[in-house]
């Protein structure tokens, strides 16, 4: 998230204000890590792998996008990554949990990701400033 990612004290009193946050908006979480958005050292090294592996992401998630598997796939060539539409941080429908499964009966068989976008997409809501 970057210098983008809440402060220490946006977070606290985020969670202060629902504590039920941190289990549906873990970004908030990040305002606990490191200063101005660094991550810690031992998270920079990129994991190397040859073990087929699947990344699912939700199209509309503040700080995990595909730009994080693009990255890995580079040392991670049997990464396969799927994006999800209208979907945040944690993606859960019928299509995540079928996808999944059928990954883990064949891990080397492409993913059948034909359902990623039966989320239909909402229009933008703007509202007036109170």
């Amino acid at each position: 998230m970057g210098t983008n990612r809440p402060t220490r004290e946006d977070s606290i009193a985020a969670v202060q204000t629902e504590p039920a946050i941190l289990g549906f908006e873990p970004p908030w979480v990040c305002g606990w890590w490191g200063e101005d958005g660094a991550v810690p050292a031992e998270h920079n090294d990129p994991p190397v792998s040859d073990t087929p592996a699947l990344a699912i992401h939700g199209q509309m998630d503040p700080c995990c996008g595909t730009r994080w598997s693009e990255h890995v796939r580079k040392t991670m060539p049997n990464l396969q990554y799927v994006e999800f539409q209208g979907l945040g941080h944690n993606p859960v429908n019928e299509c995540r949990s079928t996808m999944i499964n059928a990954f883990l009966d064949d891990p080397d068989a492409p993913v059948d990701d034909s359902c990623r976008n039966e989320v239909d997409l909402e229009p933008w809501v703007i509202e007036p400033a109170q």
